[in-house]
């Protein structure tokens, strides 16, 4: 979203979005073992350290993968919690879960 403005622009595009987001929902619809679409969401609880992260020079996706696993008590999930979730509760199966995984 950030590459879509003037290089000029995107300090202040990150900053703005620092300091205005406050909750990111991620959801995606797969093929569950039942032949219905099972729901994966994704969520990241923006704090100051997710905040810090979107501001910096070069954005860094395992940054902010390890800043949702670090605030999973403030209401963070995971993709890879999603995915493990609905393969112990038998929504999923291993091989979609290690296939989604890396998307």
């Amino acid at each position: 979203m950030i590459n879509f403005y003037e290089v000029r622009d995107q300090a202040s595009v990150k900053y703005l979005l620092s300091a205005l987001l406050k909750l990111v929902v991620s959801q995606r619809l797969l093929p569950g073992n039942d032949g219905k679409l099972v729901l994966v969401p994704e969520v990241m609880v923006v704090d100051n350290i997710v905040a810090g992260i979107i501001r910096k020079e070069k954005l860094s996706v395992s940054e902010i993968e390890d800043a949702i696993q670090s605030n999973l008590e403030k209401g963070s999930i995971g993709l890879i919690n999603s995915l493990a979730e609905l393969f112990v509760q038998d929504k999923i199966t291993l091989e979609l879960e290690i296939g989604r995984a890396h998307v």
